[in-house]
């Protein structure tokens, strides 16, 4: 039997910002993940990261089948198979609502990721003049946005009058995806796509917003970084990312 496996990549696959530390994936999974990919197993990465901040050097050349990225976009095999973008009736009122504060609101695309409200940034292009930020909203295939700051209160029930927030109080920040729209989405999306059996799909995350999807496939394992509450969601609980904890999937599948 082959398995179809989605992998979560901060905290499952390598520890949160590490692309901004320059570190790279271990030998050991570097080769559990070839060997898993060479014995017939379906390797994808659902990640909430949009495509453009995917940093590619970290994985050492390793090609996923599938990229599920922001929970709106799905590439497998170079094929785009969904790319569902915010409008800017969406985006708009958003980076407007938060325009003269200290909250950054990052606009997330596939080519570039854009940091509303901030005159410098050092991983994203920054943005502050507000007709400028309008403009990216409505020419740029955004996919989704983050909200650098832990929404609650009036802040929390005006932005869900656009998307669907995901709150990450695990990280300090909201991240706001098209309404329907999360990383169980996505993965049911491309079982649909690829016509995989559902029986077969396993699923590793660290995080809230990988909730939706552990509570969705057969096989759903947390990561022993991850909170409690996420790993309440979980059957299966490997060593943390720092120990190389979703080695201990790859290297038991199926030869």
């Amino acid at each position: 039997m082959t398995y179809s496996v989605f992998l979560d990549f901060d905290g499952t696959i390598l520890p949160e910002s590490a692309d901004r530390q320059g570190i790279k994936i271990s030998d050991r999974l570097l080769n559990a993940l070839n060997k898993a990919k060479a014995a017939g197993h379906r390797i994808f990465l659902n990640t909430g990261r949009p495509l453009s901040t995917l940093p590619v050097d970290a994985l050492r050349g390793f090609k996923f089948d599938g990229y599920l990225c922001g929970s709106c976009y799905i590439n497998v095999g170079g094929r785009v198979l969904m790319s569902d973008r915010m409008t800017a009736d969406q985006l708009q009122p958003v980076v407007a609502h938060f325009y003269g504060t200290d909250t950054v609101v990052l606009l997330e695309g596939e080519f570039v990721t854009y940091a509303a409200h901030a005159k410098e940034s050092a991983n994203f292009v920054p943005v502050s003049d507000m007709r400028e930020i309008f403009k990216i909203c409505e020419l740029e295939p955004i996919t989704k946005m983050t909200i650098l700051k832990y929404l609650q209160g009036d802040d929390l029930e005006f932005v869900r009058e656009f998307g669907d927030p995901i709150l990450r109080d695990d990280a300090g920040f909201t991240e706001l995806v098209p309404k329907g729209h999360d990383k169980a989405y996505v993965v049911k999306k491309t079982v649909e796509y690829l016509d995989l059996d559902p029986e077969t799909v396993i699923a590793v995350g660290d995080s809230r917003n990988d909730i939706a999807v552990l509570d969705w496939v057969k096989y759903p394992v947390a990561m022993g970084n991850a909170s409690d509450e996420v790993k309440s969601h979980a059957k299966y609980v490997v060593p943390s990312v720092e120990k190389d904890g979703v080695c201990e999937v790859l290297e038991k599948l199926p030869k």
